[in-house]
């Protein structure tokens, strides 16, 4: 991802507030803008209908970037995008993290309702926030339950 200017990093945040508030009850937070790490952390539960104790939250979607400071601007250094599924069980997700001492890598993590794949690590392209969100979102929207057919493991 190419490094954001000030103005084109608010843009981005306010824009993930905009599609995620459409969806249900959203909690967004940026930290540390005047700080050596930046992060922003937002979660959104569907449906999220606090006034309505009745309707079961059905999934929750919890995304994580910390963001650095340079030159060119502000550079995505790690991330963590998680699909958890609250009425069957299960997650799936895409993170940027170091694994066992090495340096940061794109992975996928992939829990089954049986909790099968827990620890677990796959290969994965390093994603946008954006296009997982509408992964995720599609996945909710169609009704499909966790599954982990496909990926490979990395560990």
């Amino acid at each position: 991802m190419r490094p954001l200017s000030s103005h084109a990093f608010n843009q981005r945040r306010d824009d993930l507030f905009s599609r995620l508030d459409r969806l249900g009850r959203v909690d967004l937070r940026d930290l540390g803008s005047n700080k050596r790490v930046r992060k922003i952390v937002a979660g959104l539960v569907i449906p999220g209908q606090e006034s309505e104790p009745g309707l079961l939250d059905e999934v929750r979607f919890h995304y994580q970037e910390w963001w650095r400071p340079s030159a060119l601007g502000w550079l995505r250094v790690r991330y963590d995008y998680d699909y958890f599924d609250l009425l069957n069980g299960g997650r799936r997700g895409y993170h940027l993290h170091p694994l066992k001492g090495r340096e940061a890598v794109p992975h996928a993590v992939c829990v089954l309702i049986d909790g099968s794949g827990e620890g677990r690590h796959y290969f994965a392209h390093e994603m946008d926030i954006l296009a997982v969100h509408e992964e995720f979102e599609g996945q909710y929207a169609a009704g499909r339950p966790v599954e982990c057919r496909g990926l490979r493991a990395i560990d």
